[in-house]
């Protein structure tokens, strides 16, 4: 049988007792007994040749090639993450996510992730879709005046 090359992000929390805000996504609020166990038996099923990062901050891009020390992601079957990155466009983790998911399958998919993070694109999407939403009004907080004629309608 084959054996999957399976990369994954499962960062520890530093104290058991860190169960991440309510306000960052995913934050990863799996127990670390759970984690090590996922990966305990991730390693012994003799299905998955098993990549583990511990931070996503380590992974280096060259061109259109991802690397973590020596070893190529890119070669991955699949990479799974869950715990917390940066919101921000831009973020070097959600970067890093991206770029290897134009050569390897990422769960979850890191562009579907970010634009559940951007509501105006979500709001867009979800009316291209043909999901019913209310009118939106977008402006810079540093016109919120502008918003007065369009709410007096």
């Amino acid at each position: 049988m084959q054996t999957l090359k399976l990369g994954v992000y499962l960062p520890q929390k530093s104290h058991e007792n860190d169960h991440g805000s309510i306000h960052t996504p995913l934050s990863n609020r799996m127990p670390n007994q759970e984690i090590r166990s996922l990966l305990e038996l991730l390693s012994n099923s003799g299905k998955f040749e098993l990549i583990e990062i511990a931070n996503l901050n380590d992974l280096i891009i060259i061109n259109e090639t991802v690397f973590y020390k020596d070893t190529v992601l890119n070669d991955l079957d699949v990479f799974f993450w869950y715990g917390e990155v940066g919101r921000d466009n831009g973020t070097y983790s959600l970067d890093v996510l991206k770029a290897l998911s134009h050569t390897t399958k990422v769960v979850p998919n890191p562009y579907s992730f970010e634009v559940g993070l951007d509501k105006y694109i979500s709001h867009i999407l979800l009316k291209r879709m043909g999901v019913s939403v209310p009118e939106l009004v977008l402006l810079s907080s540093s016109n919120v005046h502008l918003a007065k004629p369009i709410l007096d309608e």
